[in-house]
C-alpha cells in the first residue's frame, strides 16, 4: 500500500491556520492492511489538509483517533508494547489538538506526529522480521519496507530539523546490511537485537533534537518532555543494562532542570550541550554503543 506523507518544510500557523505544505511525497510502504499503520499516516495527512482549511472539527481529529486504536488492536498480536505505543499517539494528538484550538500549533507538531507514527510502523514491521528469523526465513522485501519507512520519518523530520532526512541513515545502512543478509537466508535475533539497538540510539538524537527546537523557540509541550523520558525508557529495555538505567536516571533529572528552566522563559540551545556531549556521549562512549 502507498501512503501520502506531507512534508511542509518550515509551515506555522497564522492565527489558526497552516500555510500551504510545500511538497507531498508517496512513500510505498511495502504493506497493507490496517495493523501496519499506513491508515494512520494517510489520516494525518488528512487531518493537516483539514486543519489547513480552518476546520478544527472534532471528528478531524477522531478519524486519526481511530485508526490509532484499530492499528494498536492489530499490532497487540506480535508486539506487547502495541497498546502503550497507542496511549503515546493518542496523548499526542490530543496535544495536538489543544494546540490547533488555540493557534498554536504548528508543522513541527504535525511532524513529530508523523514520526511517533512511522516509529511504531518500524516496532511492528521487525517484530514481523523477528518472527520470521526464528523460523530463518526473513525476506530482502521486509527489510525493504523498514527502510522505506526509515525514509520516510527522516523527511517527516525535516520540519523540525533541516537535517532530519539524514538522521536516519546509519540505521538504513544497517538494514540495507540485513537486506543482503536475508537474501542468503542468513539473518539472526542478535542481527535484529543490534538493529533495535541501534534504533534505540538514534530515536534518542531525535527526541533530543526536536525537544531542544521547540524549547529553545518557546514551543515545547509537557508532551514534548515526556515523550524524550520515555525513548530513555524505551532504549534501557532495549540496551539493557545498568548504565542503560544510570543513563535514563541521569538524564531524567537534567530534563526536569530544563523544563523547570524553561518554564521562565530562559533556556537555550548551549543549555542543551552538556545533556549530549557531557551525559549521552561519555555514557555511550563507555559502553562502546555508537550515536544514530
Amino acid at each position: 500500500m502507498k501512503s501520502t506523507i506531507t512534508l511542509a518544510a518550515g509551515l506555522l500557523f497564522a492565527s489558526t491556520a497552516l500555510a500551504q505544505p510545500a511538497i507531498l511525497t508517496t512513500v510505498d510502504d511495502g504493506g497493507s492492511g490496517g495493523e501496519n499503520g499506513a491508515a494512520v499516516s494517510a489520516q494525518v495527512d488528512k487531518l493537516q489538509a483539514a486543519v489547513l482549511a480552518g476546520n478544527l472539527s472534532p471528528r478531524s481529529f477522531d478519524a486519526v483517533k481511530t485508526e490509532i486504536t484499530q492499528m494498536g488492536e492489530g499490532m497487540s498480536q506480535t508486539n506487547p508494547m502495541a497498546a502503550q505505543l497507542g496511549q503515546r499517539l493518542t496523548r499526542r494528538l490530543a496535544d495536538l489538538q489543544s494546540r490547533s484550538q488555540t493557534g498554536k500549533a504548528t508543522a513541527q507538531d504535525f511532524a513529530i506526529l508523523r514520526e511517533q507514527v512511522i516509529d511504531t510502523r518500524i516496532d511492528y514491521a521487525i517484530s514481523q522480521i523477528a518472527t520470521s528469523a526464528k523460523a530463518s526465513s526473513t525476506s530482502p522485501e521486509q527489510f525493504a519496507q523498514v527502510s522505506s519507512l526509515l525514509q520516510a520519518r527522516g523527511a517527516a523530520s525535516v520540519d523540525i530539523d533541516p537535517q532530519g532526512a539524514e538522521s536516519n541513515q546509519s540505521v538504513i545502512l544497517v538494514v540495507s546490511n540485513m537486506q543482503k543478509k536475508a537474501g542468503v537466508g542468513d539473518v539472526s535475533l542478535p542481527d535484529i537485537s543490534a538493529l533495535r539497538s541501534r534504533l534505540a540510539e538514534a530515536r534518542l538524537d531525535r527526541a533530543m533534537t526536536d525537544l531542544q527546537t521547540r524549547a529553545v523557540t518557546k514551543v515545547a509541550s509537557s508532551e514534548d518532555y515526556l515523550r524524550l523520558n520515555e525513548v530513555l525508557a524505551d532504549r534501557t529495555k532495549v540496551i539493557g543494562t545498568p548504565a542503560a538505567k544510570q543513563l535514563e536516571l541521569t538524564l531524567a533529572a537534567a530534563i526536569g532542570e530544563l523544563k523547570a528552566k524553561a518554564a521562565t522563559g530562559r533556556v537555550t540551545k548551549a543549555d542543551f550541550s552538556p545533556l549530549q556531549t557531557d551525559i549521552i556521549a561519555k555514557a555511550r562512549e563507555a559502553s562502546g554503543l555508537q550515536a544514530r
